[in-house]
């Protein structure tokens, strides 16, 4: 099964979801549509929410989104195969 993840973004140090769950490729679809305000935004992994990719490339949080994402791209190979 292919991770869930949910769109959420800061907003004064709380965080604030979408609602509901999509695959990562969607939700880094519809962050990319979101405001420029928006722009402290991320995926978060519903099964697993430290997974977190984080969609500004700043330098602390590069390595903890490359993980996540290859963790995403493993698991939909074992659903696909």
């Amino acid at each position: 099964m292919a991770d869930l993840w949910v769109l959420a973004f800061l907003v004064r140090g709380v965080i604030v979801s979408a609602g509901d769950t999509m695959t990562l490729t969607e939700c880094e679809q519809r962050a990319r549509v979101m405001p420029p305000e928006a722009t402290r935004a991320v995926c978060i992994n519903a099964q697993q929410p430290m997974c977190r990719v984080y969609l500004n490339d700043h330098p602390l949080t590069r390595e903890h989104s490359a993980w996540c994402r290859q963790r995403a791209l493993r698991n939909k190979g074992r659903s696909n195969g």
